[in-house]
């Protein structure tokens, strides 16, 4: 068992994990290292297969892995992760129950952000809130106490959790109305970040405010969704992340395999790319629900929200 000794906190993290080509990264593998730090047990769950090759780099390093194609997302990690955890015979000693997934580098030491948020008086928190579709606690990173784990609204929601056709179906179904869910429950919640962020549009930001995560998708590589990307200058990011944590700079290059200009340069023409397509033609959800069609940001068509 490892030994966490910040306020003698028993803490568990659930690690969601895919990756197509079932590689288990130098990134993944220096997040859970930090991570160890500060949790007695860590649970790994995939939504791919993998090799005996890729399960020997987490040997030690954590408690159980599943690798199992699920199709449930992150979620279903999360559901799988937590069913098990509760079938153990020391799951009445856990306090506090990290989720939180591979979408995201870590840059930086987790152990602040603990510190901080072991002092604020709440019964879950995030690393960060968003106000799409409605206020909530992004998913990539979710601490739950014992009181909010232990009740059953809690294993209610995680046991609703089942296969959808798409990722969005997921953020609206789970990510995006379990804050509030909580919450009408009596439960308080926090963000470490306080304000509406969007981490992958101003990771420059959030690492400013010392948050020891980035999405990947603030690069722009490899994304089907193209407008994820950071809204403050690729050179600025790979700057600060530099200065915060030359290992965390080096994983991060290694993982899209190749050079940071190189990284720079698929930035830029995708963004760009991105941009003149949306100017061109653009089709957008409300957040009340209408539909706006724009050609070269004129609106051509619009649908009202059936009441």
């Amino acid at each position: 068992m490892k030994e966490n000794k910040q306020h003698n906190i028993f803490r568990v993290m659930v690690f969601a994990s895919f990756d197509a080509k079932g590689i288990v990264h130098d990134y993944v593998l220096s997040y859970l290292h930090k991570m160890s730090a500060l949790c007695n047990k860590i649970v790994f769950i995939a939504d791919n297969e993998t090799t005996e090759e890729q399960k020997l780099k987490l040997s030690g390093l954590v408690d159980y892995m599943q690798f199992e194609k699920h199709g449930e997302y992150d979620f279903g990690s999360y559901k799988r992760g937590f069913i098990w955890l509760k079938k153990q015979d020391w799951f009445d000693k856990i306090d506090e129950i990290v989720f939180c997934n591979d979408s995201c580098f870590s840059v930086g030491e987790f152990k602040p952000v603990f510190d901080v948020m072991n002092d604020r008086k709440c019964d879950f928190w995030g690393m960060t809130e968003n106000a799409d579709h409605k206020k909530h606690l992004q998913s990539f990173f979710w601490v739950f106490k014992k009181n909010v784990f232990n009740n059953e609204v809690f294993e209610r929601f995680i046991n609703s959790i089942k296969h959808e056709d798409n990722f969005m179906d997921i953020v609206l179904n789970y990510e995006v109305p379990l804050t509030e869910y909580l919450e009408q429950k009596g439960f308080v919640s926090d963000a470490y970040i306080k304000g509406i962020y969007s981490p992958h549009q101003y990771p420059v930001t959030t690492l400013r405010k010392k948050m020891p995560l980035i999405k990947k998708k603030a690069f722009c590589v490899a994304e089907k969704i193209l407008d994820s990307y950071s809204l403050e200058g690729i050179i600025d990011l790979f700057r600060e992340i530099k200065k915060v944590s030359p290992d965390d700079y080096a994983d991060i290059v290694n993982y899209f395999d190749q050079k940071p200009l190189h990284i720079i340069i698929r930035y830029v023409f995708k963004r760009n790319l991105y941009r003149i397509r949306r100017f061109l033609f653009q089709k957008k959800i409300t957040r009340k629900g209408n539909l706006i069609v724009k050609i070269c940001k004129i609106p051509v068509y619009y649908r009202k929200e059936k009441s």
